[in-house]
């Protein structure tokens, strides 16, 4: 694809508009994706071409947020789309495989803290399929190992049989 003749908000705008698309239409998807994903990919070079040493990931940041409507994460998944990282089958079930279990946590919060009558009624009647304390901890993990290096990941995974071994068995 030719981009020479389009501004940085023309490529902006192009790609939030194939996004939208993307995401109403599952059976072009993929082929929307990909497009958006090279429009941002000639965006970010010519971003980080403009913008002062040093200042590249911000200046990207605010590029998505003035002319895309978009956060970084989501541009670096398009991107990998259209790089042939992943597919939007691939992307799309990652996000749902997350989402699901924090959406009932959620719910299950909610009803608790409510303390009115009508939240404890429904508490009683809607059994959650995740064990709570479990979820909880499971999630405290991901969260946690999120923020880690590679060094430390692998640190804590050389410490993980030492406790695990010191662990009470579950009956």
């Amino acid at each position: 694809m030719d981009f020479s003749g389009e501004s940085l908000e023309q490529l902006g705008q192009q790609a939030r508009a194939r996004i939208e698309a993307a995401d109403k239409s599952m059976e072009r998807a993929e082929n929307l994706y990909v497009s958006a994903g090279l429009y941002l990919i000639e965006a970010k070079r010519r971003v980080d071409g403009e913008a002062p040493q040093g200042g590249k990931t911000a200046a990207w940041a605010k590029y998505l947020t003035d002319h895309c409507q978009i956060g970084k994460t989501r541009a670096w998944e398009v991107m990998a789309i259209a790089k042939g990282g992943m597919t939007a089958q691939e992307l799309n079930a990652r996000k749902n495989e997350n989402r699901a279990p924090a959406f009932v946590w959620d719910f299950e919060v909610v009803m608790c803290e409510g303390g009115d009558d009508a939240f404890s009624r429904i508490r009683d009647k809607v059994k959650p399929n995740v064990d709570k304390d479990r979820f909880r901890l499971e999630a405290m993990v991901r969260k946690t190992a999120k923020r880690l290096t590679v060094a430390q990941l692998e640190a804590w995974i050389r410490l993980a049989p030492v406790y695990r071994s010191e662990m009470p068995v579950a009956a």
